[in-house]
């Protein structure tokens, strides 16, 4: 308790609740405080514990009164305040909500006053700042405009102490000064920073698991297509990759300690204020209305949540109604983009020559222009970005809304992404003991796509070719080779609207002291519309003679959840237990319709009018729908321990049933256990002033994995299955759709975690380190049957095992502490090693799987191996090119034949093994200037741009410069997948440099933040394409390192925006 402190002097307790305090204080409590036979020192504890208040008093002043105890029950903390002191030499008075506790006496007014102002980091005013004379129990609190007044009698050398939770304390000597004005910095990570965990909170002292928050103070600058994107290398071993360069409309690949399925869904779950999402639905949100993300990487950490746990979790809490005065914010920013590197391919005269060389004379390849097709696909338009919110809190509520606008034109032509969202959090008190919080959400995003394809063609199409005829009509070259690139995407009409909605609402109440019950209902929609058209007087519409075509599909979604929890803690000694138990039950229907028809008369209706084609009326047109549902059930509890605040150990269990998995195996437990020791906290620690946490952590947890694996595997489904000829003629036939497999079951994955967390120097400096071994076995996938018994050839299945293991770690630091510069370091590392454990179980067996076809060109890239990783390419090793110009290739049989398969070898991996980031934040007075840096390293990239272009054997075509360089001038030879095409692609890029000035606002504005930001600026490589960061361009995440040929440009971005705060 607060009285066995040894240190004597000002003790600020507990947890300022609120960012900013009330303009007026509410004297009058949420609910009653009921205390029985109780200490002084208890009703004090009792009073921050169940309010926002807290003390600032002074040890030998209250000693006396500790054995005095107390019974009553109120909810006026003025009369539990009168009751406390009445029989006392003791005065109270009340400030914001702190409680300022002193003897009563006169004191003589001291001779010298000294005054001030002090302001947080961003010049705004902080109240409730405690002020001290060190070593003297003479002391003030900052009023609501952070001011503050304090008489200093006759001393040799005073010095002013400036405090205040979350703040680091300064200490400031008066000298000759009269006016001192202050501003406080940040602590850093300090250790009463609340984190949300599994269906509730903890401060960040409990954890004893892998748990990450980023906060608002440390996103990644620039604007971005996914709010995903602002914690991009801020969280080791999280993976987040714009495979799409920066389209509008592509959402990043993301996972979380690696690739740990082949074939089920790898991004991390997300859940925004308690909704479960998926990354895609964060376009729900604008980065303005993020409080934070926190990250649960480890399965002691996300057992909770059963078999949508598996790839991690990640958790959103947005921004509410803050406490005080009226919020209005704005804020607003413009960007222009540039392609951040061109392909170089041939110009007209260098392409002649290099088709004269293969035998084609001038007259028949040069057409009389010098066309860089490249620059003829690109459109420089600015985009726009505008947010507003607005928010307020009264005596027993708060409420926030916003509103949002981006306007994001793509780099490529006629692609934008526009959007609108919108966001109201409410909260209401009710009655003493129940309160009400409720969320409405929604977005509209309106999107036009290119065809990335046309890209792919600028780099091979002729050069010397005119984009238009001299009629206006785009000109096309004879035959059916490649396309006019600008007409490949200005006669084709691909848009679509995306609506999304969520609504929740939550009742909590609060039974008997420390008892509280939870009950919340949300419901999120997503619907999406998609229309094509391709004009009829298109490429594709000339070589077919068909005119036109015209595609709609339609696609809703929505998910019901209903979730009821129960949380009781109780304390005793210096121990205290909490408990949670819980309910969930979830339901998610999506349904599916598509229309398809072609051969139109005119491009003036498009997809307005589809039955104006006529393939409807001859039968050959085609519709399509489906529907599917499914459910989840889970009961789930947690106990949470702590002795002393020094050993803390945490126990979950989930017992889930899921309606997508076999007959035999619907229901699952998922365990966890985690366990933590606060080394600093021990009497043999206390005297190492320089460290100031120091905690050791392990834990293990097992979880499944249910996202992304298709419906209904499990049932003996039938469906439609073609045409069949019966009776002298064709008519449609039902048959079997798959085989069943009533034992399919969830993947699982067991996870140990050990970590340690330190800070030094007061928080100055402070950092985490992670190792972690995590197995997933059952692996969920389609594997070859034997034809009969079973009806089809294939089978969804659980086989194999997987393991991942790594380590993460990061550090942070004020380097630089001045009163007008600072200057702080952030930096990031993790190391992950993936390895497929097995490909067999009784039923299956299998060395090897052979995976991504790649036509003529290979058999295969990539195979799945015991002891190989996940993304292995499996290919040619190249030994040369011979002086014919052919390749020469490693025969690894030694059978003097070089044959597909039969002579590949393993070539590498397309998964990075390290993944860095550092950041670099100066400040200089109202100046400031962010660098952050990221990268990855140990892994390689199949640059398929080089395979095409790089080998005159598909002639006529254009290709590369590179074409020009020995050894590839003396390539003669069939297009081959080898090494040879596989490069280092370990980068380290400038991602972001942020400049800005901040300004004190007067009267009705607070403050105004002016910046300007460069994003993509430099990418130090070797590898030799437009871009190394590439992804897996998949879902799956099974072929990471490949760098496709159609492809979307990834841009340099130049950025200039104001927020104001009034």
């Amino acid at each position: 308790g607060f009285f066995r402190l040894k240190r004597p002097g000002i003790l600020v307790l507990g947890i300022v609740l609120w960012v900013c305090p009330l303009l007026t204080l509410a004297q009058q409590l949420p609910g009653f405080i009921r205390v029985e036979n109780l200490a002084f020192p208890g009703v004090l504890d009792t009073i921050e514990y169940r309010t926002d208040y807290s003390f600032v008093l002074d040890y030998a002043q209250v000693e006396p009164y500790k054995d005095q105890r107390f019974t009553f029950i109120s909810n006026s903390i003025t009369e539990i305040m009168e009751i406390l002191t009445r029989n006392t030499n003791l005065e109270y008075r009340l400030i914001n909500y702190h409680i300022i506790l002193n003897e009563k006496k006169i004191v003589p007014e001291l001779p010298v006053k000294v005054t001030g102002r002090v302001v947080d980091e961003e010049k705004l005013p902080m109240p409730g700042v405690s002020v001290y004379i060190k070593g003297t129990t003479t002391g003030s609190i900052s009023d609501l405009d952070g001011n503050y007044e304090i008489r200093i009698g006759d001393m040799e050398e005073p010095v002013l102490v400036f405090s205040y939770v979350g703040y680091e304390t300064e200490e400031i000597p008066v000298k000759q000064q009269r006016v001192i004005n202050l501003e406080l910095t940040p602590g850093y990570k300090a250790i009463d920073e609340v984190v949300i965990i599994g269906y509730g909170t903890a401060n960040k002292e409990e954890l004893t698991s892998a748990i990450i928050q980023v906060d608002e103070s440390n996103f990644k600058s620039g604007p971005s297509n996914n709010p995903i994107e602002l914690i991009k290398g801020k969280v080791p071993g999280l993976s987040v990759v714009n495979q799409a360069g920066n389209d509008p409309n592509a959402s990043p690949q993301v996972n979380l300690r690696g690739i740990g399925t082949i074939s089920a869904n790898n991004e991390p779950l997300v859940i925004i204020d308690g909704v479960y999402s998926a990354v895609a639905d964060l376009y729900l949100l604008n980065a303005n209305d993020i409080e934070s993300f926190n990250i649960l990487k480890d399965a002691a950490s996300t057992a909770i949540y059963g078999t949508r746990g598996s790839n991690g979790v990640i958790i959103v809490k947005t921004k509410s109604g803050k406490s005080g005065a009226t919020n209005l914010e704005y804020s607003g920013y413009g960007y222009m983009e540039m392609p951040s590197r061109k392909p170089e391919v041939l110009d007209n005269e260098q392409y002649i020559e290099i088709l004269r060389s293969l035998g084609f004379p001038r007259s028949e390849t040069d057409k009389g222009y010098n066309t860089y097709w490249f620059d003829e696909l690109i459109q420089r338009k600015p985009s726009a970005f505008h947010n507003l919110s607005f928010s307020k809190s009264y005596e027993n509520s708060s409420m926030r809304v916003s509103v949002g606008r981006k306007d994001h034109q793509g780099i490529a032509l006629d692609t934008y992404n526009k959007t609108t969202n919108f966001r109201f959090n409410y909260n209401q008190e009710l009655f003493d003991r129940v309160e009400f919080n409720t969320i409405i959400g929604g977005s509209r995003s309106d999107q036009r796509f290119t065809d990335y394809n046309a890209f792919d063609e600028a780099l091979k199409y002729d050069p010397t070719a005119p984009v238009y005829n001299e009629d206006g009509s785009f000109y096309e070259l004879p035959g059916v080779g490649a396309s006019n690139p600008v007409a490949l995407i200005s006669q084709k009409e691909n848009k679509a609207k995306s609506d999304r909605f969520v609504g929740s609402l939550e009742g909590k109440v609060e039974i008997i002291p420390d008892l509280t019950l939870s009950l919340k209902g949300s419901t999120f929609l997503r619907s999406y519309k998609n229309a094509f058209f391709e004009d009829i007087d298109s490429r594709n519409s000339n070589l077919s003679g068909i005119s036109g075509t015209a595609i709609i599909n339609d696609e809703a979604f929505m998910e019901n959840v209903l979730e009821s929890i129960v949380n009781y803690r109780y304390s005793f000694d210096n121990q205290y237990i909490k408990v949670m138990a819980g309910y969930s039950f979830i339901e998610n229907m999506r349904s599916t319709t598509s229309m398809t028809n072609r051969n139109f008369l005119t491009n003036t209706f498009g997809t307005d009018n589809i039955g104006a084609g006529s393939f409807l009326e001859e039968g050959r047109a085609s519709m399509e729908s489906y529907r599917e549902k499914s459910r989840l059930i889970a009961f789930f509890g947690r106990i949470n321990y702590s002795l002393e605040s020094r050993y803390l150990l945490n126990a979950s269990i989930r017992r889930e049933g899921a309606s997508v998995f076999g007959e035999n195996n619907k229901w699952g437990w998922f365990p966890s256990l985690s366990a933590a020791w606060r080394i600093s906290e021990e009497e043999f620690f206390l005297n190492i002033g320089s460290i100031e946490e120091l905690k050791i952590r392990a834990g293990y947890g097992i979880t499944g994995r249910s996202q992304g694996i298709p419906m209904y595997q499990s049932l003996s489904r039938i469906g439609y299955s073609g045409n069949s000829y019966f009776n002298g003629q064709w008519i449609g036939s039902y048959g079997p759709l798959e085989n069943a497999n009533p034992n399919l079951r969830w993947e699982r994955t067991r996870e140990f975690n050990i970590g340690t967390d330190i800070s030094l120097w007061k928080n100055r400096v402070s950092g985490s380190l992670d190792v972690y071994n995590r197995l997933t076995i059952d692996l969920l996938g389609d594997f070859i049957t034997q034809t009969p018994p079973s009806i089809e050839p294939s089978i969804f299945a659980n086989v194999g095992t997987v393991r991942n293991s790594g380590i993460e770690a990061t550090v942070s630091g004020a380097v630089v502490q001045g009163s007008r510069f600072n200057f702080n370091l952030e930096a990031s590392y993790s190391w992950n090693r993936n390895r497929v454990v097995s490909l067999s179980n009784d039923q299956f067996q299998a060395d090897s799987i052979l995976y991504a076809d790649y036509g003529n060109v290979a058999a295969s890239l990539y195979m799945l191996a015991e002891n190989l990783p996940i993304g292995t390419f499996y290919g040619f090793k190249c030994e040369g090119i011979s002086q014919g110009g052919d390749w020469v290739f490693q025969d690894m049989n030694n059978d003097d034949l070089i044959q597909e398969v039969i002579d590949f070898t393993v070539l590498g991996c397309g998964l990075p093994k390290h993944m860095y980031s550092f950041t670099t934040n100066f400040s200089y007075d109202r100046f400031y200037l962010s660098i952050y840096f990221v990268g990855a390293a140990g892994y390689k990239v199949f640059n398929a741009k080089r395979l095409w272009y790089e080998n005159t054997t598909n002639s006529p075509s254009n290709y590369f410069t590179s074409i020009l360089d020995y050894p590839n001038n003396q390539l003669d030879d069939r297009l081959r997948f080898s090494d040879y095409y596989l490069e280092k692609g370990d980068f380290l890029r400038v991602d972001n440099i942020a400049f800005g000035y901040r300004i004190q606002g007067k009267r009705y504005i607070k403050s105004v933040d002016a910046y300007v930001s460069a994003t993509n600026l430099y990418t130090l490589t070797a590898y030799t394409g437009l871009d190394p960061e590439v992804g897996s361009g998949t879902g799956d995440g099974l072929t990471p390192g490949w760098d496709r040929r159609s492809f979307y440009p990834r841009t340099r971005i130049f950025q200039v925006g104001m927020n104001l705060k009034f």
